[in-house]
């Protein structure tokens, strides 16, 4: 009677079974030779010659040569478009394109460089013109105001915290008037009024407590 292939899974007593040991029996006594435990049928893998090796041959060299076609079909059609097509040259083509491209990209980066060039002036122009006006609005003239100087008091225009302009000062002390000759002292209560300039009398009337009226200049 034929034998028959299986294995023993009494892996806790038995060696065998815990080595997965193929065993071959009698169907009218499948048990494991060791343990005496049933065995359970495996299935062979075929061999080469088993039953239906050819035709897993043939499907095996036909996906083969199909895979090789597919693959010699590409390559084929790739070179004859890239050699020809209606008389064109499409790899020429397409290093123009490219170079096309890279000059496009180069431009582009050209007018993105100068746009930043362009805009990095205009930001400077703007930051130096405030900063004139900024200034000009400190040399103004016209900025009125009254101005505490210690030894006298002065109204009308300043800049940069000095008399600049038309404006009247009244001394509260004995001073010298500034900018003028060393004889002009005015005494506290008297009165310079007219044009100033930098913190200095320019061309104005001293206004003195006997009632007479000096013209004082810038010495």
């Amino acid at each position: 009677m034929a034998k028959i292939k299986g294995v023993c899974k009494n892996y806790d007593e038995c060696d065998l079974a815990a080595g997965k040991e193929v065993q071959e029996a009698e169907k009218t006594a499948f048990v494991c030779t060791e343990c005496g435990k049933p065995l359970y049928p495996v299935k062979e893998s075929p061999g080469p010659d088993g039953p239906g090796w050819k035709k897993r041959a043939i499907v095996a060299a036909v996906t083969i040569m199909a895979s090789g076609g597919v693959y010699f079909g590409l390559f084929h059609e790739k070179e004859h478009k890239s050699t020809d097509g209606n008389g064109g040259d499409t790899t020429a083509i397409d290093s123009a394109a490219i170079i096309k491209n890279k000059e496009v990209s180069d431009t582009a980066e050209v007018k993105v460089d100068s746009l930043e060039t362009k805009t990095a002036g205009l930001k400077e122009s703007v930051n130096k013109e405030e900063s004139v006006m900024k200034e000009k609005k400190n040399d103004d003239p016209q900025s009125k105001g009254m101005l505490d100087l210690g030894y006298a008091v002065y109204e009308g225009d300043k800049s940069a915290g000095k008399p600049h302009g038309n404006g009247s000062m009244e001394f509260k002390s004995r001073h010298l008037i500034p900018g003028a000759k060393a004889d002009c002292v005015a005494s506290p209560g008297e009165k310079v009024i007219g044009a100033f300039r930098n913190g200095e009398v320019n061309f104005a009337t001293w206004y003195r407590n006997d009632g007479n009226q000096v013209v004082v200049k810038h010495k």
